[in-house]
């Protein structure tokens, strides 16, 4: 039976953090079985949950009983014998394409999705890694470097409320992008540190603002504070009181 994944591990997600604080604060979890290898378990939606419920009964429909541990949830209708519906990658993706350009998704999430495979929503977010996140947002930002902006959408997934900052101290300002500006704005204990003037800071908080609203601006602070705080209490108790013990 797979056990989670160690906490004070590194995360499986490739950000350099411990998983406890990383991917274990997710909706998902990721696990490890007897020989070591790495899984995930994802909880089941409600509408999940019925879309099984209803390939169960036509289970069972098609073939006179009760679906078994091997039999596949979605199987060929045409076929006499329980076997797996067989999709071809390049006709789904295809397809997938021209029902998501019918629905008005954004050039740049169909090229995206194509490109890596993954689907991210702001719904969704929460249960994929770091890593899967990022590859995603790359690949948002590549087809913005070819092909420009392209039109906004508000079913788009936002950046996440605490990335990694990323921002060159030495960049010129006037330089960065959107996301440069979310990275220092929801990471303000590193821009209080240096990597940032205050002028520079105050500027980008300014921009947020404006674009954002000050609510916003006050949740991702509030947010930040609240994450720093969980994550140095959680290295004070491996260390010890006195901040001596052996490191983890």
């Amino acid at each position: 039976m797979p056990k989670e994944y160690p906490r004070n591990q590194p995360c499986p997600c490739g950000s350099g953090k411990k998983y406890k604080v990383c991917c274990a604060k997710k909706t998902f979890k990721f696990t490890v079985g007897e020989q070591g290898n790495v899984g995930r378990t994802v909880p089941v939606t409600p509408e999940v949950r019925e879309i099984l419920k209803i390939q169960e009964q036509a289970f069972r429909v098609k073939f006179g009983r009760e679906p078994g541990p091997d039999d596949p949830i979605f199987f060929d209708p045409n076929a006499d014998t329980p076997k797996p519906l067989e999709i071809d990658p390049a006709d789904m993706r295809r397809e997938l394409g021209e029902a998501a350009k019918k629905a008005g998704i954004p050039e740049e999430l169909i090229y995206a999705t194509n490109k890596t495979g993954i689907i991210l929503t702001a719904e969704n977010r929460d249960l994929l890694p770091d890593n899967q996140v990022r590859e995603f947002e790359d690949a948002v930002r590549e087809y913005r470097e070819l092909f420009g902006e392209g039109e906004s959408d508000e079913n788009e997934p936002s950046d996440p409320s605490l990335p990694a900052p990323t921002v060159n101290p030495d960049e010129n300002a006037e330089g960065w992008t959107d996301a440069d500006v979310r990275r220092v704005i929801c990471n303000p204990l590193h821009a209080l540190n240096g990597i940032v003037t205050d002028a520079t800071w105050i500027g980008t908080a300014k921009k947020l603002i404006e674009t954002e609203g000050l609510d916003q601006f006050l949740v991702n602070m509030l947010h930040v504070l609240r994450e720093e705080l969980i994550e140095v209490e959680d290295e004070d108790v491996e260390g010890g009181e006195g901040g001596e013990g052996p490191s983890a």
